[in-house]
């Protein structure tokens, strides 16, 4: 019996299995086996087509981040939109080449946690130290906090290399603790998970709040043009992240995805769950302030969000701040790491990178909402949830500007 390496996760599979053992993977729609790295394997004609998509969208974007950097102005903030997503993609693009290309994407996955620890700790030293040369810190509890945080942050991460550890979350986490590009993806969630969550914690501030605050900074505004140039490197991105060219056909990846049409049905509900969702957000976000006021915990400063998404305000905006939010959230949470994550687990990661900009009491909503979304995705697949989404996010905007 040939043995083949899965299109997946890279494990040996049977020629003839329909699907690997390891990581569930079905084999390709047509039906032919994978491909193998000496080419023994007859590439499947929807893989082929894909393959050569990747390469000329591969040299196009490398084309842009080019020409961004050296000719200035839009394109150049075009091509700075592709620092957030970009390099995760590079991980999992290199990470599904398997083989030697994995340990690339370890490097870069390392790195990729390290930038992410020492901007966070930079950015909040930023804030709470001082650059001047023998000047006093403006505030080194909190810096200290930080750093302390960012540490703990640090060793959970870390721990998720210890092969008992991932055997203990695979009991709770649909992955396989075995599964290399499985240890790779959970060793990069726990760190955007945790990291975030340590500012937070340790000055009682979100920290995008604060550098908008200490700065005033333009930059750190969000415009319509800016959303949208994110978004147009997340979309081709989480196609990367699902194995399209790689692994998968474009039928495929937006299987994976979960981007099939649901049917108008589903999307109406997906509307009509967004609409709902506006007055009971509404009536609970008064509660929860109330609450956490009460504890003396630090609450959101509505000022300060006003300030970070004044940019948006516009009818454009508003429209832009919907879609980017709607579509590339839910498909990069809900579309691309849940069914590797969990419900729980993304839900986890989705509220934590809110951290950012929300307090404790504006996580728990993010949370709540989460979670609404990661049922949909579950039921009706990630164009429900990307629908509920966004009609929300108009929805609540809209009745803000309203009341305001």
């Amino acid at each position: 019996m040939a043995l083949l390496a899965c299109w997946e996760c890279g494990r040996e599979v049977s020629q003839h299995a329909a699907s690997c053992p390891g990581c569930g993977a079905p084999r390709p729609a047509d039906g032919a086996p994978p491909v193998t790295n000496d080419g023994g394997a007859r590439l499947p004609s929807g893989l082929a087509a894909a393959r050569r998509m990747l390469r000329v969208g591969a040299a196009i974007a490398a084309g842009v981040l080019v020409l961004g950097f050296v000719a200035g102005g839009a394109l150049s903030d075009l091509a700075w939109a592709a620092v957030e997503s970009l390099p995760l993609v590079v991980v999992a693009l290199l990470a599904r080449l398997g083989g030697g290309y994995r340990v690339a994407a370890w490097v870069v996955g390392v790195l990729a946690v390290a930038l992410l620890f020492l901007g966070t700790f930079g950015a909040a030293f930023a804030v709470h130290g001082t650059l001047e040369p023998g000047a006093a810190l403006r505030d080194p509890v909190a810096l200290k906090a930080v750093g302390f945080g960012l540490l703990a942050a640090a060793a959970l991460t870390f721990l998720t290399l210890e092969d008992r550890v991932r055997r203990a979350l695979a009991r709770v986490l649909p992955i396989d603790p075995a599964n290399p590009v499985h240890a790779l993806a959970l060793f990069l969630v726990v760190a955007l998970t945790t990291a975030p969550l340590a500012s937070l914690l340790g000055t009682g501030e979100p920290l995008l709040l604060e550098l908008l605050a200490a700065s005033d900074d333009a930059e750190l505004e969000l415009t319509p043009a800016s959303m949208m140039y994110g978004l147009v490197w997340l979309l081709p991105g989480a196609f990367v992240a699902a194995g399209y060219g790689i692994q998968r056909s474009a039928d495929e990846a937006i299987d994976r995805l979960g981007l099939r049409w649901p049917g108008g049905k589903a999307v109406g509900l997906g509307a009509l769950v967004g609409l709902a969702l506006v007055p009971l957000v509404v009536g609970f976000d008064a509660v929860d302030d109330g609450l956490w006021r009460a504890l003396g915990v630090p609450t959101t400063d509505e000022a300060k969000i006003e300030a970070l998404f004044a940019g948006a305000m516009t009818p454009l905006g508003v429209v832009a701040l919907a879609l980017t939010a709607g579509v590339g959230e839910e498909l990069s949470m809900r579309g691309l790491l849940q069914p590797r994550l969990g419900v729980l687990l993304t839900c986890l990661l989705f509220t934590s990178l809110h951290a950012f900009q929300y307090g404790l009491d504006g996580l728990v909503v993010v949370f709540a909402l989460g979670l609404v979304f990661g049922l949909l995705r579950r039921q009706s697949g990630t164009v429900t949830a990307m629908t509920a989404h966004a009609t929300y996010d108009l929805a609540i905007i809209v009745v803000g500007l309203a009341a305001s």
